[in-house]
């Protein structure tokens, strides 16, 4: 079951990385929010628009927050600490540092997988 678990975050993980490069390579800059009094969407550091709201360009200052908060640097950063602590999680067990049974997953990568629980992939029993 840990070695399912394990492949399951990876996939994940992978389908993030992916999307976050294909949306840098299309704006190849920061994201950020505007400013709170107008009435923008979100764009690069250079100006170039990344998002707008289906409201005559208006997206409310928190969507707008919320966007640029996942730009996609920050998304492929936290992908990448997310690989490192399966890592770690992986030579850890496979060490013998934490005894476990095969059928128990960890405690950890579970909640890694939690946010993912709606995917058709993901199994019950992994959550926590």
């Amino acid at each position: 079951m840990m070695e399912d678990l394990i492949a399951f975050l990876r996939a994940r993980l992978d389908e993030r990385e992916h999307i976050a490069r294909a949306a840098a390579e299309e704006t190849e800059t920061r994201w950020h929010a505007g400013h709170e009094h107008l009435n923008e969407g979100v764009s690069g550091a250079d100006g170039s628009p990344v998002a707008y709201g289906p409201y005559e360009g208006v997206l409310s200052w928190e969507i707008r927050q919320h966007i640029a908060a996942n730009d996609p640097g920050t998304v492929l950063a936290d992908v990448n600490v997310k690989r490192r602590i399966i890592e770690v999680h992986q030579g850890l067990h496979s060490c013998g540092f934490w005894e476990h049974d095969d059928d128990d997953p960890c405690p950890t990568l579970c909640l890694l997988a939690l946010p993912f629980a709606g995917h058709p992939d993901y199994r019950q029993e992994w959550r926590p």
